[in-house]
């Protein structure tokens, strides 16, 4: 199940933005212009938690919680996310509520106390990556209908030449990519459930892997057919939010945003 199939999020416009409370709340860093990354952080993670058993509800589902992802505190404490039950009919089953920063909490509702601790994080299991595969490409979809973001990055190149450029990165990256590639999680929105997919960093106008790369490509498995399907390239502050959601421990990708 999505997050917005399970529970009601208050927008970024509301004084009750659930993001500001869970970025004041975790370790310091950087969530993008109005939580933009936030968003896709608890999004992918909850959808994780769902699959794996660790969304928690009241037997009378009067109440829910979930960890926003293995994010903690400066203390190393976890933040759960808590939902009560939506009194509109119709409506998702949970909305907002509040976020607990503590091991063990009390649950008020009413008159009523439930004492709670949080439920298990996510846990990331992403496939290995495999360098054997053939990559398929879409190059109209990157360099016709995209085509104003690889000219932007390569004002001076003829359209024949970004196409090499891209073709040379691409099957460069995918060589190294048991070193190079970033895990994500992605569910298309006309998808049931989200799955991992692969973000090749390319790098063209520097050969520094410490620096951000010029694109970022995102490669979906067929493993019937043991191919990469590249979807898609997008600028690396495009792709940060999803690679940030099961990628916390990689410093690889800190550059992206």
């Amino acid at each position: 199940m999505k997050l917005n199939e399970f529970i009601w999020m208050p927008y970024s416009d509301s004084r009750d933005d659930y993001r500001d409370h869970i970025a004041k709340a975790a370790i310091d860093e950087n969530w993008g212009l109005d939580y933009r990354y936030m968003y896709d952080y608890i999004r992918d993670n909850f959808e994780i938690a769902q699959k794996q058993g660790k969304v928690k509800e009241h037997p009378q589902k009067k109440y829910c919680l979930f960890r926003a992802g293995t994010l903690v505190t400066r203390e190393g404490e976890p933040i759960t996310v808590l939902g009560t039950a939506n009194q509109q009919s119709g409506k998702e089953p949970y909305v907002y509520k509040t976020v607990f920063t503590r091991p063990r909490f009390c649950v008020r509702l009413g008159n009523d106390e439930f004492p709670e601790t949080p439920p298990a994080a996510p846990e990331y299991d992403p496939p290995p990556y495999f360098a054997d595969y053939k990559l398929v490409y879409n190059f109209v979809h990157y360099l016709d209908d995209h085509e104003h973001r690889v000219e932007e990055r390569f004002p001076k190149l003829t359209p024949h030449q970004r196409f090499l450029c891209i073709y040379a990165a691409l099957e460069l990256a995918h060589k190294r990519g048991t070193q190079a590639a970033v895990s994500q999680w992605y569910c298309d929105r006309n998808a049931d459930e989200g799955g991992y997919q692969w973000l090749l960093p390319l790098f063209i106008t520097s050969e520094n892997l410490s620096e951000k790369p010029d694109f970022v490509a995102t490669l979906g498995p067929d493993d019937d057919y043991k191919e990469y399907n590249v979807r898609t390239l997008l600028p690396p502050e495009y792709a940060y939010g999803h690679a940030r959601a099961v990628s916390g421990r990689d410093p690889q990708f800190r550059t992206w945003a």
